[in-house]
This record gives C-alpha cells, sequence and structure tokens, in this order.
C-alpha cells in the first residue's frame, strides 16, 4: 500500500512539473517582445523543466540538436553552450552531495 501511494505521489508530481513547464513556456513566449528581460530567463527555465521530466521534449531536443549540427552556425553553438551549462549544473550539485556524505565536512553556523 505504501508503495502504490509513493507511486501516486512521484505520478502527481511529475505531471504537476509538466503542467508549471508548460505554463512557463507560453508566459516566456507572450513575455518576450516586452522590453524587460523576461521571456528568455523563463523559457530557459521551462526548458530545463521538460527537458528533465519529459521524454517527449528530450527526444524533440535530440532532433533539434542533431539537424542543428548539420546545418551548423549560431543554433549548434547555442545547444552546445545549454548542454555544458546543464552538466556543469548537475556535477555541481553531484559534487555538494558527497561533500556533505564525506567526513571532511564542517557546517559553518
Amino acid at each position: 500500500m505504501k508503495r502504490w501511494i509513493q507511486l501516486c505521489l512521484s505520478r502527481l508530481k511529475r505531471q504537476f512539473i509538466l503542467v508549471i513547464g508548460w505554463l512557463l513556456i507560453v508566459l516566456g513566449l507572450i513575455t518576450l517582445p516586452l522590453p524587460i528581460p523576461l521571456g528568455m530567463p523563463l523559457l530557459v527555465i521551462s526548458a530545463v523543466l521538460l527537458l528533465s521530466y519529459s521524454v517527449w521534449v528530450k527526444r524533440r531536443y535530440i532532433h533539434l540538436r542533431r539537424q542543428a549540427h548539420r546545418g551548423g552556425g549560431w543554433m549548434s553553438a547555442f545547444l552546445a553552450r545549454f548542454e555544458r551549462s546543464l552538466r556543469y549544473k548537475k556535477f555541481k550539485r553531484m559534487h555538494a552531495r558527497k561533500l556533505r556524505q564525506s567526513k571532511l565536512f564542517f557546517p559553518l553556523g
């Protein structure tokens, strides 16, 4: 019974994050032409959410990346930079977790 509840909660969490991601994309596209630089950060945040929680979006992204590498130019450079930043953030999170778990970590405060 407990396993079933955990499974339902994880599915609910995933669906909630997907809805938030798509809403952020819509909001980012609406605010993109405004003079306030708000649209692009919303699009990047929503892309990160959707890429981490949606298989369909990940497949479309891989297809786009392959098409961009064939054509070259600014799109392939942008996608490469975006992937490097995602890998760096993941590495930083993993390193911080390992540091907290080690015996050498002394929290200040």
